[in-house]
């Protein structure tokens, strides 16, 4: 539902205007991915499913033949997934009100934004805690408050803000205007436990790294991964312990610089990059 209304707004950003859709997603993420849909169309519908309750196959592929890409920053804690997304694309308007008539669990509300008095409609659900919104036809936010999302999106929009909330490598890294799916963790620990399922104990200052579909198994990615660590004491462990891990038989790696490495080569089943989303 996450781009549903897409063409749906109270107000739009001024012609001309280019509001990036990782100027609106915030410092908060323990991992942040970017994903073209042309990478990875399945996983696109999978992640729109799961954010519609009731959405058939036949809606999802609709929707995401009209995305371009989504942007994801997500936080874990012990008990729970915060998953913040800022997608570019644009969907018809008669889809749009098609699709909300047909899924009747959304409600519209406004938000007047404090300082310029502009509101921007949002969209609450009785079945899910997120919330919706559709500043612009070209851009769409998902999070359960959308708030600092339309907030942003008007100071970018209305003055001429040039700022992100995300720490420039990882808005450096993920604004590539390339076709494979690229991800940024300046908190390693939690990715690498859920594509692993070990619980790597490294010292680790960020993780980095892009994928594609594997050409000879399309249910897999081959992987490049730039591990930092924050001391080169522990490089050649951290090595093993990856070795171990990623089963990097078949990989390469490069040692960039004392306590930098990339391994590439890496392949790994979609279906560990699908828990990420929890699909």
């Amino acid at each position: 539902m996450c781009i549903l209304a897409a063409c749906i707004s109270c107000t739009s950003a001024p012609q001309g205007t280019d509001i990036k859709p990782l100027d609106l997603l915030d410092d908060a993420g323990a991992f942040y991915i970017k994903l073209p849909k042309k990478t990875d169309p399945v996983l696109v519908e999978r992640i729109l499913r799961s954010s519609v309750d009731g959405l058939d196959e036949g809606d999802a592929k609709t929707i995401a033949s009209h995305i371009d890409t989504i942007y994801t920053g997500i936080a874990r804690a012990r008990r729970n997934t915060t998953i913040q997304a800022a997608i570019s694309g644009s969907v018809p308007k008669k889809i749009v009100q098609s699709l909300l008539k047909k899924h009747a669990a959304w409600n519209q509300k406004e938000l007047k934004i404090e300082g310029s008095g502009r509101t921007y409609f949002y969209y609450t659900s009785s079945v899910s805690d997120m919330q919706l919104a559709f500043p612009s036809n070209k851009i769409a936010c998902v999070a359960k408050d959308v708030g600092p999302m339309l907030i942003d999106f008007d100071s970018h929009s209305f003055m001429e803000d040039f700022s992100h909330r995300v720490s420039d490598a990882v808005y450096e890294w993920l604004d590539d205007a390339g076709s494979e799916i690229r991800f940024y963790a300046p908190n390693p620990l939690s990715f690498l436990t859920i594509l692993t399922g070990a619980n790597l104990n490294l010292q680790l200052n960020y993780v980095c790294g892009s994928m594609i579909t594997d050409a000879h198994h399309d249910d897999q990615y081959v992987m490049s991964i730039e591990f930092d660590f924050y001391n080169e004491k522990v490089v050649n462990m951290g090595k093993a312990m990856l070795a171990l891990a990623f089963g990097l038989t078949n990989s390469q790696a490069v040692q960039n610089s004392p306590t930098n490495i990339t391994v590439s080569g890496i392949k790994i089943s979609k279906q560990q990059l699908y828990k990420l989303f929890l699909l």
